[in-house]
Parts: C-alpha cells; sequence; structure tokens
C-alpha cells in the first residue's frame, strides 16, 4: 500500500499557509498538509516527516531565508521537491534558487490553480488529471 504523500507548506504570513491549505483541501487533494512558519520548524519538520513536497516563500522573517532552508532540507532528503512562491524577482535571488533545482518557481500573489496542477503532477504524475495549460509558468519570468 502506498503511503500518503505529504507536502509542506512554510511561509511567516500564517494566512498564505492557511489559504493555500485551504485551497487543496477545497480540491480534495488527497495529501497530508504540514505547516511551519519559521525556518527552523521548516527544517525540524522535514525531517522528522519527510514531505514529498515543500512549497516555502523566501523571505521567512528573521533568521534563514527560505533558499537558505531549502539547501539544508536537501541536502539530508535529496528527492524533496521544493517550490518556491515569491515576491522576489531580482537577478541574484533568481541565481540562488537555481542552486536547490527547485521543482518551480512562482511569482506572488500565487495563483493557487497552478500551484495545485504542478503538485498533482510532481506526485501523481498523471498529467491527464488536469489541463497542461494551468501550468503558465514553471519558471519564474523576470
Amino acid at each position: 500500500m502506498n503511503a500518503k504523500k505529504k507536502i509542506l507548506l512554510v511561509d511567516d504570513d500564517v494566512f498564505s499557509v492557511m489559504l493555500m491549505k485551504a485551497y487543496f483541501g477545497h480540491f480534495r487533494f488527497d495529501v497530508t498538509i504540514l505547516l511551519a512558519f519559521d525556518a527552523e520548524s521548516a527544517i525540524s519538520t522535514a525531517e522528522a516527516e519527510e514531505p514529498d513536497i515543500i512549497i516555502m516563500d523566501i523571505f521567512l522573517g528573521v533568521g534563514m531565508s527560505g533558499i537558505a532552508v531549502a539547501e539544508i532540507i536537501k541536502s539530508r532528503h535529496k528527492n524533496a521537491a521544493i517550490i518556491f512562491v515569491t515576491g522576489y524577482s531580482d537577478n541574484e535571488t533568481r541565481n540562488m534558487t537555481a542552486k536547490v533545482m527547485p521543482l518551480a518557481c512562482i511569482a506572488k500573489p500565487a495563483d493557487l490553480k497552478e500551484l495545485l496542477a504542478i503538485c498533482r503532477q510532481h506526485l501523481v504524475g498523471d498529467k491527464a488529471l488536469f489541463d497542461e495549460s494551468e501550468i503558465k509558468h514553471r519558471k519564474m519570468e523576470f
């Protein structure tokens, strides 16, 4: 029997995390949703739960950036897919995110339909589950 897939949502903005969680629940995307609101809890949750996908903001308030958190998590769990959701669009940020080879980078405000489609495709691998046109920007266009 296949274990239920896990998605870790990481953002210092509680509203953003709860909105994404509600959206995934509304469409009955059958995954376990894990939550973290800072760098330290993201790392410890990833260590304990080994999520399949981590959807993370780059700016996590005080402390480490989402990019640094992703580097730590990827060093321990190479199969964890990272999706950055961010308001940053400068070249330096884009180059730094490339180091962790994210599954996608989505500009804020995030298109939740696109985010759900990317997650479904990655977890299920069945392109027939959604319209390919739902995925507009696999990589952030600046």
